[in-house]
Order: C-alpha cells, then sequence, then structure tokens
C-alpha cells in the first residue's frame, strides 16, 4: 500500500491529503501503518478492500488528529485491541455485517462519537471498547449480543439506553461506570454473569 499511496499521491505533499479509498486487495498490518504517514487524513473508505484473516490488527490507526470517519474492509470479523483508539474527532464508523469480536479499547476515548450502530453480527463487546467516548448518546446493540467486557462504556457520561439486547449473558465488571445518564436497564432473563457496578 505505501508504494500505492506514493503514486497515486503523484508528488503531492501528504499534508495536503484528506481522503484515501482503498478499492482492492487486502489490508495486513503494515498497509495500516502506511497510512499513518498521512497526517491529515479526514475520511478513509476500505470498504471495498479486505483485511488480512478478517483482523483489522491492534493500534491500527491510533491517535490521529484529524480523522473523522471510517468505512471498514468489506470481511472485517473482528476489530483489534485499541485499533482506533484516541481518534480525537472521529465521529463515524460504519463496519460491515461480518463483525463479530469488537477488541480490547478498539474505539477508547474518541470524543465524539455520538452514535454507534452495529450489525447484528457482533456477540461480543470487549472491555473498554467504547471507554470515555464521552458524546456517545445513543447506541443500536446487534440482537445476538452475549458479552459486554470490563469498562465496556464506562465515562459515557452521555449514552441513554434503557434495555440490553435478550441474549446478553455477560456484564463486567464497571461497564457502565460514570455513565450518568443512565438511571436503569432492563437486563433481560439470559444473565448468567453480572459484574461490579
Amino acid at each position: 500500500l505505501s508504494e500505492a499511496l506514493s503514486e497515486a499521491a503523484d508528488g503531492t505533499d501528504y499534508n495536503f491529503i484528506k481522503n484515501v479509498a482503498v478499492l482492492s486487495g487486502t489490508l495486513n498490518a503494515e498497509d495500516y501503518a502506511a497510512l499513518t504517514a498521512i497526517p491529515n487524513l479526514e475520511i478513509l473508505e476500505l470498504a471495498k478492500a479486505e483485511t488480512e484473516n478478517g483482523v483489522i490488527p491492534e493500534n491500527a490507526l491510533t491517535s490521529r488528529n484529524q480523522l473523522s470517519l471510517i468505512t471498514l474492509p468489506k470481511n472485517t470479523v473482528e476489530i483489534g485491541n485499541n485499533a482506533f483508539s484516541s481518534n480525537r474527532k472521529l465521529i463515524k464508523v460504519s463496519m460491515p455485517s461480518t463483525v463479530t469480536k469488537i477488541g480490547d479499547y478498539a474505539f477508547g476515548g474518541l470524543k465524539f462519537l455520538k452514535t454507534v450502530k452495529m450489525t447484528d453480527s457482533v456477540t461480543e463487546i470487549k472491555a473498554g471498547a467504547f471507554d470515555g467516548c464521552s458524546n456517545l448518546t445513543t447506541v443500536e446493540f446487534s440482537n445476538n449480543l452475549r458479552v459486554i467486557g470490563n469498562y465496556a462504556f464506562s465515562s459515557c457520561q452521555n449514552l441513554s439506553l434503557t434495555q440490553l439486547p435478550p441474549r446478553v449473558t455477560t456484564i463486567g465488571d464497571y461497564a457502565f461506570q460514570f455513565c450518568y445518564k443512565i438511571t436503569s436497564i432492563d437486563l433481560g432473563d439470559s444473565i448468567t454473569k453480572l459484574g461490579s457496578k
């Protein structure tokens, strides 16, 4: 991807590139690293590409200053730990229907993220996946969600919800800590493990 980006830029200073669309191929960890060479990237479209083994690697695109929109590769099954954490301006992530697992702190610290929509393939939200998303107001959960990890939505002060999907069996420790707008949640009948508040 590094060579392809250079060829597509055709001498343009990377500082002036705002949008990138990858239209084919399979991305690996080195390819995601190549994207970090574009410091002011705002929109990243990967929906027509694939990611190696269906996994967005750990720390794929963290702490970007301008990234606001990303569409994930069409075969994504798992979003790795810290994959998109601390992206200060990220407001929207489009996930394909193949995603089943959202890794530890995958979207942690996204201060501008307001809504999350999961497809019904998602079965597990791991520890701290959305920790510190202070402007997150709405989450559309997968109907097949089973596990909400420790600190998954901790410090999401503006999050409002009243019930969880009916198949959730496990809620980790402090999963909704400091979610001040949540006053009560209908947990359903499937809960087998409920962590500390």
